[in-house]
């Protein structure tokens, strides 16, 4: 029964480091995905700015005809919108990273149950079986899953 136990033991081993393994490789990859999102933000808002900076200086030209002052000022209303929408769409893809760390740490803690599950039913068996073959009584129990 002892050997049995310990050779169980060693496959659920493999499995969790197997898993845990899979896992961080999981989240480097969504925390990688993060800092490139953020990286595309600061340089696209750097972007903006120096285009922004650029505007400005023509701006401070005398002898700019009223069309060509609106025209700057529209296009520096065009980056502005510009920019909002980047950063919709950044913020979005951070908002669909999250979603999915968070559906894979569910999948994880389902995986983990399953197994304390598939356990406590082999020890059961074992401990039944053991107790059978012995003559005892077998009054078992371990803990319920907590919500």
């Amino acid at each position: 029964m002892k050997a049995s136990l310990i050779e169980y033991k060693g496959i659920i081993d493999t499995i969790v480091n197997s898993d845990d393994a899979s896992i961080k490789e999981y989240y480097d990859t969504a925390n990688k995905e993060l800092n490139n999102a953020t990286n595309s933000r600061k340089q696209f808002y750097d972007f903006v700015k120096q285009v922004q900076a650029d505007y400005s200086k023509l701006l401070d030209k005398p002898n700019l005809s009223p069309e060509m002052i609106i025209e700057i000022l529209n296009r520096e209303a065009d980056l502005v919108k510009m920019a909002d929408e980047k950063d919709t769409e950044i913020r979005q893809q951070e908002i669909e990273i999250e979603d999915k760390l968070n559906k894979k740490d569910s999948e994880k803690r389902e995986f983990n149950w399953k197994l304390v599950v598939d356990i406590r039913f082999a020890l059961i068996t074992v401990a039944g079986i053991s107790a059978g073959v012995l003559g005892g009584k077998f009054d078992f129990k371990l803990p319920k899953k907590s919500q």
